[in-house]
């Protein structure tokens, strides 16, 4: 049904420098990052009603900003690791006119994680990087406010619960040991084509 390249840029929007944090669980990380991935639908069924999907994403940061660390109070670099991210799934497509929406799509989904290790005077690279594998159910609602505009709304929305992490955390660093990991992931994205 559909084959594609996925290709950005991240830049460094979020902040990186609030008091009391470690550069890993800062909301922005200071970095500019190339966004790299492919994925591909298609069908299983020949009435379209069940689909598979899969994709690929690599995020490699490759500009990064100095910020005074929150340790030693000095201006260091802080260089976040690359992360691969991939998922294969299967949704069903045949759900029309259901609840005052013209579509609903119910999806399981695999999805798979690898981060490095963390580098930079500002990082903490015994206790970054992790692996983890997630069982991902999810729906999304389609609303067409104007057809003859192509105006249509979308809210998609799924849960991530991890059912293997293995995370990198160091014994022996005096001060900060392990990682903090979200026993489960909520995502919530909405869309609109105007």
């Amino acid at each position: 049904m559909s084959t594609g390249v996925i290709f950005g840029l991240k830049f460094p929007t979020g902040t990186y420098t609030a008091q009391g944090f470690d550069r890993d669980n800062q909301i922005g990380s200071g970095s500019t990052d190339l966004i790299l991935g492919a994925f591909r639908r298609g069908m299983i069924t020949g009435d379209n009603a069940w689909q598979y999907l899969s994709q690929v994403r690599w995020q490699q940061p490759f500009l990064y900003r100095a910020a005074v660390d929150p340790d030693t109070g000095n201006l260091a670099l802080y260089k976040p690791s690359y992360q691969l991210d991939g998922a294969v799934g299967v949704l069903y497509n045949n759900w029309y006119n259901v609840l005052g929406f013209d579509k609903i799509t119910p999806l399981a989904q695999i999805i798979g994680s690898h981060r490095g290790h963390d580098r930079g005077e500002a990082a903490d690279p015994f206790n970054t990087g992790f692996d983890r594998l997630m069982f991902s159910p999810g729906i999304e609602f389609t609303k067409v406010l104007d057809e003859p505009n192509n105006r249509v709304l979308k809210v998609y929305f799924d849960v991530e619960i991890p059912f293997y992490y293995r995370v990198n955390a160091s014994v022996n660093d005096a001060g900060s040991e392990g990682q903090l990991i979200a026993p489960v992931l909520y995502k919530l994205v909405t869309s609109y084509n105007f």
